[in-house]
């Protein structure tokens, strides 16, 4: 199996703020990490996985899915690898399962881009994002990676997911479905 899981966030840059020296640098760092690591990587897994009839899985997220899970670069960079994912799918097959994760917001140590001058901190450091991710979700979650590990597993396995290529499972806790109601 090969799990195409490396990134970067744009800390939500907009695409107009950026000036034009900063953007292709931006532009260049994130998608050599986000969309190149993941084609370099399968790239590389190939052969290994034809003989043994493995499976790739790549980390999407909702922001490939959807607008506003980050700036204009990280969200480009996601719908990319989502495209990756579909288009392997079909070039793989039968031989190789290619499928994605698609997580929310989740309390990890993703940095953003040395190009914009803020990669020396956790996009998830501050103390206030924990409460923020869980009123932003019907299930009122600050996710942690231990929730989006099962869906890793499943798409993983040749028994449960056999019949599964080119799809995206969505781990957000419902953030995608709509803003929760205030209550």
């Amino acid at each position: 199996m090969f799990v195409g899981n490396a990134g970067i966030f744009d800390v939500y840059a907009k695409l107009a703020d950026l000036p034009e020296d900063e953007l292709m640098r931006a532009y260049n760092e994130l998608f050599r990490v986000n969309v190149g690591g993941c084609i370099f990587g399968a790239r590389a897994a190939v052969a290994e996985l034809r003989k043994t009839g493995g499976s790739m899985i790549f980390t999407a997220s909702v922001a490939g899915l959807n607008s506003g899970g980050g700036g204009a670069l990280y969200t480009a960079s996601k719908h990319a690898v989502v495209g990756l994912i579909r288009e392997l799918a079909v070039e793989l097959a039968p031989d190789i399962r290619v499928n994605g994760v698609a997580p929310g917001g989740t309390m990890t140590d993703l940095r953003g881009l040395a190009a914009l001058g803020n990669d020396d901190r956790s996009q998830f450091a501050d103390p206030a994002i924990e409460e923020r991710l869980r009123m932003g979700n019907p299930l009122r979650l600050a996710l942690q990676p231990e929730d989006l590990a099962g869906a890793y597993v499943f798409l993983a396995s040749r028994r449960d997911a056999r019949g599964i290529t080119g799809g995206i499972l969505i781990v957000d806790a419902g953030g995608l479905l709509r803003m929760p109601r205030v209550r």
